[in-house]
This record gives C-alpha cells, structure tokens and sequence, in this order.
C-alpha cells in the first residue's frame, strides 16, 4: 500500500518535470531568435574630486576705508573737539590712541579694533585662510612698531611714541612689523553640506559625479581685522603712522603625511626582530602595539611576549621572537600585528605582518 504510494507520489513528479520541460522546450522553439546566453556590459564610476574649496572674498570698494586708522601718541585727541573728520571728539577717546571708524548697526563710532572684513567659504575638505600684510611706507619716517605687548610697554615707561599693530585672522593673531606680518587661519571641511549630482549624460560611456554645494546650509566665516595700541610719547612733524596692504588666499590645506611601519617585514634567522617606523608630518609617534594571537597592549606587557619603541623602532620580545622564527609561513599569514599612532581622535591604525 505504501509502495503503491511512493509511486504515485513519483510519477507526478515526474509528470510535472515533463510538463516543465516541454513548457520550456516549446518556449525556445517558438522564439528563433533567442541566443543561448548573454553578455553584460559593467559601467564604473570615475574619481568623486571632492578637493572643493569656494569662497566669497570682499572686494576693495566694500572695504575702502574699513583699516584706515589714526594714530596719536601724544594722546591729543583727549582734549581735543573734534576728530580729524570733524566728528565731536568727547565721546570717543580711548587708552588705546588707535582710532578705526567703525559701524555697528549703523551707529559709527571709533576704537581701536577695525571691523571685520568676513570670507565666507564653502569648502568640503579643510581649507587654510591666509592673510599678508605689507607696509608700503619708508621706516625712516614711520612711527616705529612694537614687536609686543612687552616691547610697548618698556617704550611707554620711556615715553618713545611707538604702535603695535596686529592682524587678527579668525582667532590667529600676529604683529605687523617692519618686515611685514601673516596670519593663517584652518577652516575644518563642511562635508555634510554636499549633495552629489550626476555630471555625465545619461547611458554615458564615463560616469561621472560632483560635489554640488546645500543652498540652505550654513557655512563657516573668517573675520579680519586690525587692531592697535599706542605707547605715549613726543612725534616730530615729520613722523607717519604706516601704510598697510592687506592681500588673501584661500586655498585646500594640505594633509600631512602620516606615520606608518612596513606592511611585511621578514623575520631575520638571528638577532631582534624589529620593525622600522616612518614617523610622518604630522609627528604621530606608536602608541599601542597589538597583535591578534594574543590580547593587550605589547608595549605595556613587560615580559617576552611584549615589545619596545625607541628611536623609531618596534624591538619584539625573546618569547614571541621564537615564535615567529619557529612559525611555518603558512602560520605567519594568519598573524596580523596593528600598530596604533597617536592618541585620542586623532589616533589611527595601521596593520602589518611578518614573512618567512
């Protein structure tokens, strides 16, 4: 009874097979000219530049007068009237005797900070703003500059008129001297404020992308500025306050090389092994050695199973030593060793191995 069954059971399998088959069969006779495979043809994305730094710079009509400045070392202006403009002078003299017109608002006033002229950048990588600044008078007849907050001080107890003159660029700040002065200013990438378009036809033979900036995101700002102080003392007739060109540039900052070891080193039949460590640009020293036949730090492990770093070179120790020597080659490619740079968020890793 059961085998009566089992064979029903197989020849309706077998019938359906049959039908399939034959449904089949009937399918590719009826289309004569069907191929009997296929080819696909694959398509590859080229490189996403994503080296995108934009920026909005002021132009010399919108800060004409914005670093025009007086000087007065004799501290004239606090019993004077007025102002060189005619301004009411009353009201706006300070310790400073550094006068920049500012406006806030639209209320002017004068103290001894400038406005600040911004950049507005787009940038999706990191971007360095750099700001130079260039005296285009004679020293012979210029009021003399003080290096620092130090050197205006001492001039001030000797009565020497002098100005300490500095260029603020975001939150880099140096003093203009008699050579000239910069200030550099690193703005961080906006990544999140790309979107990615499509820059090739459609069905195109090379496919290609940009980077194509948020129109409602917000975006980073660089303020520049001028600020100054004078030391009280006597000016001759003959004496001027400085001539200052400002001229800036935005450009991709450039990323420092980084630290890194060899990706193989072949265990020598005698004597330490070691491995040689490149420190890079950005002066990331190893900082945690690892490897994956065992948990822990080597460098912290204090016996032969760990490892030393100094003078740029991992020297492992005497038990995991032999174990290398005595490993066949086939064992060595199973362990990776991972070799930590730096610390903190900056920290990253890098993993090598050795070779008969």
């Amino acid at each position: 009874m059961k085998m009566n069954k089992f064979k029903r059971i197989v020849a309706t399998a077998m019938m359906t097979i049959m039908a399939l088959g034959s449904s089949m069969t009937a399918f590719a006779e009826g289309d004569s000219t069907s191929a009997n495979g296929a080819t696909g043809t694959g398509k590859s994305t080229n490189h996403l530049d994503t080296d995108y730094v934009q920026w909005t710079l002021p132009t010399s009509s919108s800060v004409a007068e914005t670093f025009n400045f007086w000087v007065d070392p004799e501290d004239i202006l606090a019993k004077a009237d007025k102002l060189p403009d005619g301004t009411e002078a009353k009201d706006y003299h300070n310790d400073d005797l550094v006068y920049f017109k500012v406006s806030e608002n639209g209320a002017v006033s004068y103290n001894s900070t400038s406005n600040s002229v911004s950049m507005n950048i787009k940038n999706y990588v990191s971007a360095n703003v750099t700001v130079k600044a260039t005296l285009k008078n004679s020293t012979a007849t210029r009021i003399p500059f003080a290096k620092d907050a130090d050197e205006l001080a001492a001039n001030t107890t000797a009565e020497k008129a002098s100005l300490l003159l500095k260029l603020n660029v975001g939150t880099s700040s140096n003093a203009i001297v008699d050579e000239g002065s910069s200030a550099e200013y690193e703005v961080a990438g906006q990544p999140d404020n790309f979107g990615v378009s499509l820059n090739s036809a459609a069905n195109a033979e090379t496919i290609s992308y940009k980077l194509t900036p948020s129109e409602n995101a917000t975006w980073s700002s660089v303020s520049i500025n001028l600020s100054g102080k004078a030391s009280k003392g006597e000016v001759t007739d003959s004496l001027i306050a400085p001539q200052v060109e400002l001229t800036w540039d935005i450009k991709s900052a450039a990323v420092p090389a980084k630290s890194s070891v060899p990706a193989t080193t072949a265990v020598p039949e005698t004597g330490d092994i070691t491995v040689a460590v490149t420190v890079g640009a950005d002066n990331k020293n190893l900082t945690k050695l690892e490897v994956s036949a065992y948990s822990g730090d080597m460098l912290t492990m204090g016996n032969g199973y760990g490892a030393t770093y100094s003078n740029k070179t991992i020297t492992l120790g005497a038990d995991i030593a032999t174990y290398l020597r005595s490993a066949s080659a086939s064992d060595l490619s199973g362990v990776t060793f991972t070799a930590t740079f730096g610390t903190g968020d900056g920290a990253y890793t890098q993993t090598f191995k050795f070779t008969k």
